[in-house]
């Protein structure tokens, strides 16, 4: 997150006309940066209340792939997330992936999984 925040700094002095920001959890810091500099920043994939942002219904994705598995008959699943601070994937798309499961009577065995992309 600390890259992020620096990223904006550093692009807003760059003299770009715009930043789009796949960022996965919207902070304090992020809005306080966004709000502070003078460049226009669209987030996508998160929505959120208070910034330009373009999103999906992470649920109905989450539960459309859920149905998919589903109707395949699969019933040994193991579901990789991201933690619950990336709202669309790891609280909206997850749930509608169990919520899809529970049709057909499954219920996948669920690991958080936190990825550290700072470290490739």
């Amino acid at each position: 997150m600390y890259a992020e925040i620096t990223a904006l700094e550093t692009l807003s002095r760059s003299k770009v006309d715009g930043i789009v920001l796949m960022a996965t959890n919207i902070t304090s810091q992020h809005i306080e940066v966004i709000e502070k500099i003078n460049v226009s920043v669209i987030i996508v994939g998160q929505e959120h209340h208070q910034l330009h942002s373009i999103f999906h219904d992470d649920y109905e994705a989450g539960y459309e792939i859920g149905t998919q598995v589903g109707e395949k008959g699969y019933r040994n699943i193991q579901f990789f997330s991201v933690s619950e601070k990336d709202v669309a994937v790891g609280v909206h798309r997850k749930q509608g992936f169990v919520d899809a499961l529970k049709n057909y009577e499954v219920r996948p065995q669920i690991t958080k999984h936190l990825l550290n992309m700072t470290r490739l």
